[in-house]
């Protein structure tokens, strides 16, 4: 089992913790996924449960938000940075098959990232049908400049 992440208070391997954590910032994450999606395509909301100074390395190349204590960033078939983070491929059948299926216009796909050798991560789907990605997108636009990540950090 993967230990948690020693810099966020939120323990995202524990299911109930997780689900918890995705709802009270889901607005924020359908606003970045419809986002991500208009401007890269298909894909999801990476939430980074590495330790910070490991994950900012390495990702550098890629405009982080601020999630509660954790970062995460959208990740879109079309971007470049899908080829340099996932070297142009899902990283099993089953999320290739979850991103190429989902409905952006209602869903949003979170991949949890909890890094190790192994890539250990999973994938779940959120929706709340009253706040579709679109209207949490409208609704956050004004804002969404106070949730990025500064590239300098």
């Amino acid at each position: 089992m993967t230990e948690p992440n020693r810099y966020s208070s939120i323990d995202l391997n524990d299911d109930q913790a997780r689900i918890s954590f995705l709802t009270l910032n889901y607005e924020l994450l359908a606003a970045v996924a419809w986002k991500g999606y208009l401007e890269e395509g298909r894909g999801c909301v990476v939430i980074d449960n590495e330790p910070k100074h490991l994950a900012l390395e390495k990702r550098s190349f890629k405009a982080q938000w601020n999630l509660d204590t954790i970062g995460g960033f959208y990740l879109g078939e079309n971007s470049n940075n899908f080829h340099a983070f996932m070297q142009g491929m899902w990283p099993d059948a089953e999320t290739k098959h979850r991103v190429a299926n989902y409905d952006p216009l209602s869903k949003v796909l979170v991949l949890v990232w909890f890094g190790s050798d192994k890539g250990d991560f999973l994938v779940q789907g959120i929706s709340i049908a009253q706040l579709p990605p679109p209207l949490c997108y409208q609704r956050l636009l004004p804002r969404l400049k106070e949730f990025t990540v500064p590239s300098d950090l």
